[in-house]
């Protein structure tokens, strides 16, 4: 599961960097406490090009 989560961020590499890319993946892959979810999977909505746009700005917030 992970590695399929991982390939769909692959088309994003050259807009968003390898580091941002890195911890949105460490985020959104984290497992739920029985290990059969991940945690963008128990989302009700979930695009991840919205998602991360939002992330995205949401860095640039925090990263000052």
């Amino acid at each position: 599961k992970k590695d399929a989560f991982k390939k769909t961020l692959e088309p994003y590499l050259e807009t968003y960097g390898k580091d941002m890319l890195n911890d949105f993946y460490r985020h959104w892959s984290e497992a739920n406490k029985s290990g059969t979810k991940l945690k963008w999977e128990m989302q009700t909505t979930w695009e991840i090009k919205l998602r991360l746009i939002r992330w995205d700005k949401n860095s640039e917030k925090y990263n000052k």
